[in-house]
């Protein structure tokens, strides 16, 4: 028997609006590495800022992590983030940022600072942010963009809620097993463990620097048989580039398949493996069913890690392969930029003519009433600790509905409840409302 339930409205809006405040995680923030402070908003605060309203954050309290030394070879920076992950969890971060500084920032080049950044949201943290220093400025001057910087420190006095310091050479390399960022184990741990697929790239691991890695030490090699390589390259600059140079080449020819430059296998849309599989991915997220399969067994590595696991078909430590061998990458020091597919918007008076093409799995955004003064209604669901956005809305074979709201809403909480949404449409039909306690 459903609880039943009935709400002011206008006090809810006050609930979501602490709940604003202080308990929101944050969207991934890859411009971090380069100096920027950036929390993520989600559809609710955008929608308040477009009405005017001010954009409220709780003060939070700082965490530096004190970073010295340098990486070891093999070692790589989604090493660092995943040491994080395994000091700090995913769970217990909200309302903190981890602040990064220390003579060891100098040593990591700002792909790899984005690759740390990028998973704070992992952490479950507010924000991460590294210092802009000369390695900001000289890779803003590659990219064209060398007006944009400006140096950007913590004072020299600032004080923290915590200091943990870290040496840079004491990391090892590291994996993420399933099904949770933080369920950190060392590779000297897997070593052995038949790998089936390895997919390189996603917002974490997709740079120039990274592909780099992956093509020097494919150089000349083929893919274990059984093994499935797919790269995604981050962008269509670094795709070009590593096409232009000849490394594109190289993974080709040691067997790896080209994605599009897109979120891809990350989000389960493609490269979904096959049942019970292992797959190692250099994504940030390894939740349950999140690859499209729903008994994958998918772990999160570096590049280095996961390039290594495809040419022994298993995992292996990165560094049996030997010190003189670790491909070193310099930066480029001129990125190609070519904005020759970037749209200019129409002149004002010529946006009205602008038409959508939408195919069949595309719809029409659904158009809402007003909220009444009151909501009446059923509780549908009650849901426990680390509810994720795929817990949510599911990723893998259900995204080809994700342009089309009625349509994907029929999924929502299908992996939780499958018969939740269809509980939900005859009292939504009748005017009342659907709730969810969690």
């Amino acid at each position: 028997m459903p609880v039943r339930l009935k709400l002011n409205c206008q006090l809810v809006m006050w609930i979501i609006t602490l709940f604003r405040w202080g308990l929101k995680m944050p969207m991934i923030t890859l411009i971090c590495g380069i100096g920027m402070f950036a929390v993520g908003a989600g559809g609710l605060d955008v929608a308040l800022a477009m009405a005017g309203r001010p954009f409220l954050l709780k003060c939070p309290r700082v965490l530096k992590v004190q970073l010295a030394g340098r990486l070891s070879p093999w070692v790589a920076a989604k090493d660092v983030i995943l040491f994080l992950l395994r000091e700090f969890s995913s769970k217990g971060n909200v309302g903190v940022v981890f602040e990064y500084g220390g003579p060891g920032v100098a040593a990591l080049s700002v792909p790899e600072r984005a690759t740390i950044t990028n998973m704070g949201a992992e952490l479950g943290v507010t924000t991460s942010v590294f210092p802009a220093d000369e390695a900001t400025r000289d890779f803003l001057q590659a990219q064209g963009r060398a007006a944009d910087h400006a140096p950007l420190a913590a004072d020299a006095d600032a004080v923290y809620d915590r200091i943990f310091e870290l040496d840079l050479a004491q990391v090892e390399p590291l994996v993420a097993a399933p099904h949770n960022p933080d369920n950190v184990k060392t590779v000297r741990e897997l070593e052995g463990l038949p790998v089936q697929q390895v997919c390189l790239g996603s917002c974490t691991n997709s740079s120039y620097k990274d592909l780099m890695v992956a093509a020097r030490m494919l150089a000349g090699r083929k893919i274990a048989p059984g093994t499935s390589l797919v790269v995604a390259p981050g962008s269509r600059q670094v795709l070009e580039m590593i096409a232009r140079n000849g490394a594109l080449a190289d993974l080709i020819a040691a067997g790896a398949r080209v994605a599009e430059v897109a979120c891809g296998f990350c989000i389960g849309n493609s490269q979904a493996p096959r049942s019970g599989a292992v797959s190692v991915r250099t994504s940030n997220r390894n939740f349950l069913g999140r690859s499209g399969t729903q008994d994958a067994e998918v772990y999160l590595a570096s590049v280095e890690t996961a390039v290594a696991a495809a040419v022994a078909g298993r995992f292996a430590d990165p560094r049996s392969w030997g010190t003189a061998a670790y491909p070193v990458i310099e930066p480029p020091r001129e990125f190609m930029a070519d904005d020759a597919m970037v749209l200019d918007p129409p002149p004002p008076d010529q946006r009205d003519s602008v038409k959508i093409a939408r195919g069949p799995n595309i719809g029409e955004p659904p158009r809402n009433r007003p909220l009444p003064d009151m909501l009446a209604g059923n509780v549908q669901l009650k849901v426990g600790d680390k509810i994720t956005t795929d817990h949510i809305m599911p990723a893998g074979s259900f995204l080809k509905y994700r342009s089309n709201i009625p349509r994907y809403a029929e999924y929502v909480f299908h992996g939780v409840d499958p018969e939740f949404a269809a509980r939900c449409k005859p009292v939504r039909d009748a005017g009342e409302a659907n709730f969810i306690v969690a």
